[in-house]
């Protein structure tokens, strides 16, 4: 089976077993070989980036525990950003110049490893003069 690669997303099977995904991930960074795959969950209230065994994960897709899936995305996704009400553009926009410099190609793999991001984050937060948690949000 083909390896997973960036923005694809997988699930548990419903009714198999438990295999520590409770929602579908998308994947964000994969580096084979040092075995790492960082994937954040789908949900409605967002939680970190997790870091997991590539291996582990393909054996789990593998052994039929895991499937990949199709994200439908949102309807308001294919919208003119015009059709957008400008309140949302402003909190898209407040919080993107927030978080811009710490998603740049050289912070990655940091931003997405526990250990590094929270240096990222407290350094960016104290540029602002924010609290770290807004950084997070």
């Amino acid at each position: 089976m083909e390896i997973l690669h960036l923005a694809e997303v997988f699930e548990a099977v419903p009714n198999v077993v438990e295999t520590g995904f409770a929602c579908p991930q998308r994947v964000l960074w994969v580096v084979p070989d040092e075995d790492v795959l960082v994937a954040i969950g789908i949900q409605k209230n967002l939680k970190k980036p997790g870091v997991y065994s590539l291996q582990e994960v393909m054996r789990l897709l593998n052994d039929g525990l895991l499937q990949r899936i199709e994200v439908k995305l949102r309807p308001y996704v294919f919208q003119p950003e015009e059709a957008i009400l400008r309140r949302s553009l402003d909190v898209r926009d407040r919080a993107w110049a927030v978080i811009k410099p710490l998603v740049r190609e050289d912070y990655i793999p940091d931003i997405y490893l526990p250990r590094t991001r929270g240096r990222l984050i407290l350094a960016r937060a104290a540029e602002l003069e924010l609290d770290p948690k807004q950084v997070y949000r």
